[in-house]
């Protein structure tokens, strides 16, 4: 049996959570420059000298955002894709993708921290829990396509220029080929295309409908992996109703 986390821990858990918190406000408010630690003790009302007992530099702060974004974002995801059965390869696909919109939408300063909001001065760490968790969210949409792949439910994927699989192989022990990775990632540049547009303020609703533009592109998307066509069941608005309800009830 696990024993339970003293006060102390608790406390230091729930305050960290709180810098983390004070941060992203001032990411949203004033972006990535506007983000320092004598600014969130402020905010805290504590003293610098206390926070840096939590985090030693804003560069640790910004790698436990990015590890926490990534993992909540890869937490949607597969969260989505478990809402379909196992052997319903482009039905958990579909779910995953309109979660990884969905997730974009709903923590767009984290999404713009993670994927294209540079950091003055701020170099991610290239190895550890920072490389695995930023792979996360890629490893969830890739094991699909790889137990679709190695079921036999696909069509076949046409061939092109070699590039190396090596990497997810070593991290997660997903064995694809060339082709299938380079197909992959050709995929997910369209999709975190449209998201990132989205999210950027390029794609508005009075002149096209994020939503119902994005679903339409990723539906029509599946065919590239060799995945056939997705259940019309499989909505943008079902996947919100019960991912939020799947979300909500773990632990």
């Amino acid at each position: 049996m696990v024993p339970a986390p003293t006060r102390r821990a608790r406390l230091r858990e729930e305050l960290t959570a709180e810098i983390k918190a004070a941060a992203l406000a001032q990411l949203a408010e004033g972006g990535p420059q506007a983000v320092t630690l004598r600014g969130i003790a402020r905010d805290l009302g504590m003293s610098p000298a206390a926070l840096y007992s939590y985090f030693a530099s804003l560069e640790d702060l910004y790698t436990a955002l990015i590890i926490d974004g990534f993992v909540s974002h890869a937490t949607w995801v597969a969260t989505a894709m478990d809402l379909v059965e196992a052997d319903q390869h482009a039905d958990r696909m579909l779910s995953g993708l309109l979660a990884y919109r969905l997730w974009a939408i709903e923590h767009p300063e984290l999404f713009r921290l993670l994927y294209f909001s540079p950091v003055p001065g701020y170099q991610a760490p290239e190895d550890g829990e920072a490389l695995h968790s930023a792979l996360l969210v890629s490893a969830a949409f890739l094991s699909v396509l790889v137990d679709a792949w190695a079921g036999g439910a696909t069509a076949e994927i046409t061939p092109g220029p070699p590039v190396d699989p090596s990497k997810f192989e070593a991290e997660f022990g997903l064995r694809v080929t060339s082709d299938q990775l380079r197909t992959a990632m050709g995929c997910w540049g369209q999709f975190h295309g449209l998201v990132a547009l989205e999210v950027g303020g390029h794609i508005s609703a009075e002149w096209c409908d994020p939503a119902n533009t994005y679903e339409a592109s990723v539906r029509s998307m599946g065919g590239r992996t060799g995945l056939p066509p997705a259940s019309e069941a499989v909505t943008t608005s079902w996947v919100t109703q019960r991912l939020a309800e799947a979300l909500a009830a773990a632990p």
